[in-house]
């Protein structure tokens, strides 16, 4: 009984939900989303690392106002040790409270943290990777707010920074193609779109596996953005017609004729 309750459900569940559903009937017209950035919190006190969680919390069960109020303190607590903070310090903190606006769908006001973020990673080496941090997170911004050419141009900067950072074959580098392939897919640009989507694909396969929702991500745009190229009319003929008629003809005006001149026509001499 037990082995035919497991068939019953699992043919239940392909009957419900094939597999084939979940990567070649992929609606072309559903808009895909951009792969947001892991901020990893630096080394911290006891104290403060435990207003972290709660921050993150927080976030994750859509409370937001709690997690602002709680990565304030955090920010405010590391302060007043007495030690002045690394940069890496408070680009983490300007970051994190923008993604919390972002979440909460406040764009204006997560737009504002990025670029005060931004202006505190200009200050950081060169060579630094944290530096494309405030460009991905302004493309996901402008990305929500429908103007994707200015999310390509915020993500392209993100991907110099990474490749000469971080090389092009780490999960970062490969997270900001991937968002790069969602900025040309909202464009139209479907080849360009495809070869990042593959590049990305290939890279989370390797480095993270095939389980990883970042893999299963990137596999479902691919075949939605290829599905989408195939977006064709089918021309038919009509079986038959039916005449109907008008209730509401159109009356045309009679054209008056010329008049003659006076006398008549004149004869030939």
């Amino acid at each position: 009984r037990q082995n035919m309750f497991s068939t019953y459900q699992t043919r239940l569940q392909q009957e419900v939900r094939p597999e084939t559903a979940k990567t070649v009937f992929v609606n072309p017209d559903i808009k895909p989303t951009v792969i947001r950035e892991i901020l990893y919190p630096p080394p911290a006190p006891q104290q403060i690392a435990m207003l972290l969680e709660s921050a993150l919390m927080y976030q994750n069960t859509s409370r937001y106002a709690s997690s602002i109020q709680s990565y304030k303190d955090a920010w405010a607590a590391w302060k007043d040790l007495g030690q002045p903070l690394r940069l890496e310090v408070d680009l983490f903190f300007m970051c994190s409270l923008a993604a919390v606006q972002e979440s909460a769908g406040a764009d204006d006001l997560a737009m504002n943290g990025y670029l005060e973020a931004r202006r505190c990673a200009d200050k950081l080496p060169y060579n630094h990777p944290d530096k494309a941090f405030p460009y991905c997170g302004l493309g996901s911004v402008f990305y929500h707010l429908g103007d994707c050419q200015t999310a390509l141009r915020c993500y392209l900067k993100a991907k110099e920074i990474r490749e000469f950072t971080l090389g092009g074959s780490a999960v970062d580098t490969a997270t900001v193609y991937h968002n790069l392939a969602v900025c040309m897919h909202g464009l139209d640009r479907i080849r360009e779109a495809c070869a990042f989507y593959q590049l990305s694909k290939e890279i989370f396969e390797i480095e993270l596996g095939r389980q990883h929702p970042r893999f299963l991500t990137a596999s479902r745009n691919i075949h939605s953005v290829k599905r989408r190229a195939l977006q064709l009319q089918p021309e038919f003929k009509p079986l038959w017609k039916l005449q109907v008629k008008d209730k509401f003809p159109v009356v045309k005006a009679k054209k008056k004729g010329k008049k003659g001149k006076k006398g008549g026509k004149k004869g030939k001499k």
